[in-house]
């Protein structure tokens, strides 16, 4: 064997244990919140887990985060009641929900949210 191939061997060895170390070191965080009080005791809006534009409704709220690389996705559920002001909080675009930095998408019929960071 050469020793360009060698070289090449040994690169790519080191890259691939690289690769595994970073994404072993790539921690994901889920939380449950039964409801929006819990959500603001926890300070999740806060740490930019939970959008600010929370129904006041919301239940059943479930967010995952990685603190190293800043993403950010959840879903929840909220009552008919919250929907009109709810939406009003949205910029719309190719039928899309935008708000500040998350990406929503909306099942009106099952009062059901997700979002993620954009």
């Amino acid at each position: 064997m050469g020793s360009s191939m060698k070289t090449i061997i040994i690169t790519s060895s080191i890259l691939g244990i690289v690769v595994i170390l970073y994404l072993k070191n790539m921690d994901y965080y889920i939380n449950t919140y039964d409801n929006k009080e819990e959500v603001l005791f926890a300070k999740s809006i806060k740490r930019g887990w939970i959008p600010k534009n929370l129904p006041n409704s919301a239940y059943q709220i479930r967010e995952k985060h990685n603190i190293d690389t800043n993403f950010v996705k959840g879903c929840f559920y909220y009552n008919d009641i919250d929907e009109e002001i709810f939406l009003e909080t949205f910029k719309t675009y190719n039928n899309q929900f935008f708000f500040n930095d998350y990406k929503f998408n909306i099942n009106t019929k099952n009062n059901y949210a997700c979002y993620t960071n954009k």
